[in-house]
C-alpha cells in the first residue's frame, strides 16, 4: 500500500475500524502513523457524548470562574487620555491651518459641514470606546466617591 493510498482510504473513513492493511502500513510508515492517530483522535472526540448537556456542566465552571484571573488592561489610562488629547488638538488647530482655510473659501459649507461631522463622529466613537473600555474601572471609582460622600454626610 502507497501513503497516497492510505491518506485516501483514511479521507473516507467514517469509523473507528480500520482496515488490516492499514494498521500494517502504518506500522511502517511514520508519517501515515502520525495521520492515523491524529484521524483517530479526532474520531474519539467527535463520539463523546454531548457536554452542553450535562448538568453538572453549569457549576463545575461557576465553581473554577474565582479562580480565572481578571484579564489585564493592554493600554493604560494615560494613553487614553494623551490620545483624546491629541484628537481634540487636532479638531481645534484644522481649521486654523491655511489649507483648511483655501478649502473652506474654496466649497464654502460643501466642505466645512462634512469635516465638522467627521471630526463629531471620529470623537464619539473615541469616547465610546473609550468608556465601554473603562465601565468598570469608573464603578469603582463611582463606588469609592458615594463612600467618601456618605462618609462626609453621616
Amino acid at each position: 500500500m502507497t501513503c497516497r493510498h492510505f491518506l485516501e482510504l483514511l479521507d473516507r473513513m467514517d469509523n473507528i475500524d480500520i482496515q488490516e492493511e492499514m494498521t500494517a502500513h502504518a506500522a511502517f510508515c511514520p508519517g501515515c502513523a502520525a495521520e492515523l492517530s491524529a484521524v483517530m483522535a479526532g474520531l474519539r472526540l467527535y463520539r463523546l457524548p454531548d457536554v452542553c448537556c450535562s448538568a453538572n456542566l453549569v457549576p463545575k465552571i461557576m465553581a473554577m470562574l474565582p479562580l480565572v484571573p481578571a484579564p489585564k488592561r493592554l493600554v493604560s489610562m494615560r494613553n487614553w487620555v494623551l490620545a483624546g488629547l491629541l484628537i481634540m488638538g487636532s479638531v481645534v488647530l484644522v481649521p486654523l491651518m491655511s489649507d483648511f482655510r483655501v478649502l473652506k473659501e474654496t466649497f464654502g459649507p460643501a466642505f466645512t459641514i462634512p469635516v465638522s461631522m467627521a471630526f463629531g463622529l471620529i470623537i464619539t466613537i473615541y469616547l465610546g470606546i473609550f468608556v465601554i473600555s473603562h465601565i468598570d474601572e469608573f464603578g469603582r471609582r463611582l463606588k469609592a466617591y458615594e463612600a467618601v460622600k456618605s462618609g462626609k454626610i453621616a
